[in-house]
């Protein structure tokens, strides 16, 4: 992303050259060289979001953690509660909690 942004200072620094040199009004200066800036940003986040996932992947790799849908892993940032159902009760309606159990992990000693 740094690169790409490099380029398009290069290009916005350029343009207004350019349009300094060929008279336009400062209004179309700072529009036409705006424009290059929302060029070159929309192709660069695909290309950062999978280098965010692919560090992401690693790091829970490292945590003992393993992926099988890495698209979800931004997704799951946002969770809060996670609860696990082995009698099928949280597919019924009319849910009802009677009680929790809280756990805290600590990441530094995985315990």
């Amino acid at each position: 992303m740094c690169v790409f942004a490099f380029f398009a200072v290069i290009g916005f620094c350029a343009s207004i050259k350019a349009m300094l040199d060929f008279e336009f009004l400062p209004e179309d200066i700072v529009l036409r060289s705006l424009d290059l800036v929302t060029i070159t940003v929309p192709p660069t986040l695909p290309a950062v979001m999978t280098v965010g996932t692919a560090f992401s992947l690693m790091r829970l790799k490292n945590m003992g953690i393993f992926c099988i849908s890495p698209p979800r892993i931004n997704v799951s940032g946002l969770i809060k509660v996670v609860v696990f159902d082995k009698t099928g009760t949280l597919t019924e309606d009319g849910l009802q909690v009677y009680g929790y159990r809280s756990c805290v992990i600590d990441h530094h000693t995985n315990k």
